[in-house]
């Protein structure tokens, strides 16, 4: 199996480097590797890709990981404590970690397990919801919602980034570059949606 591999090409002298990264990180790649191969020969999904350089940067730990809530830090493996910033409490036990860069920045993601009581809602409270073109939302207690037009005040930025990316070579510096700025401005426009 790949993991009896990696502990043979982690033990062999002439691979050193391999020890420079977590035991559980590359073990998370191999289970990834593994449900990959599994859905494509079950029918669900393409063959694999190799994944390039800079394409997807982030790296999954299964275990390892400790969390400090308190105190807003995480202890990755190799690295030590890390803190971060919470966008929300985290509840139940910690499962899976992934930590990627995006723009620049940052992330760690986290999986928890937790037992949770069905939710129980009053029949009276219940609002549904009309997505439209003209009016972005009616409730159907007669509030409407407005759009926030965001995406338009950046549309030019935007249409002239992609048409400025469409003429790199695909996987140059260039292009990452070019990449980078298109994802950076459709990042706050998104982020902008969410305030």
């Amino acid at each position: 199996t790949f993991s009896n591999k990696l502990t043979e090409w982690r033990n062999d002298d002439c691979n050193d480097w391999i020890s420079d990264t977590p035991v559980v990180a590359q073990r998370s790649s191999l289970k990834n590797l593994s449900m990959a191969y599994k859905n494509f020969f079950g029918k669900r999904a393409k063959f694999p890709k190799f994944k390039k350089k800079g394409m997807d940067n982030s790296v999954g730990f299964q275990d390892g990981c400790k969390l400090d809530a308190i105190n807003s830090r995480i202890k990755l493996p190799k690295i030590g404590f890390v803190r971060y910033i919470n966008s929300r409490d985290v509840l139940g036990v910690l499962k899976n970690t992934t930590v990627s860069v995006k723009n620049g920045k940052w992330y760690v993601s986290l999986q928890t397990e937790r037992e949770v009581e069905p939710a129980v809602h009053d029949k009276s409270s219940v609002i549904s919801v009309h997505m439209g073109i003209s009016r972005f939302a009616t409730l159907s207690n007669g509030e409407m919602i407005e759009p926030v037009n965001s995406f338009r005040v950046k549309q030019d930025k935007l249409a002239r980034l992609q048409r400025a990316m469409s003429k790199k070579v695909k996987f140059s510096k260039n292009w990452i570059k070019a990449k980078n700025k298109v994802s950076k401005l459709q990042t706050s426009t998104i982020g902008f949606f969410l305030k």
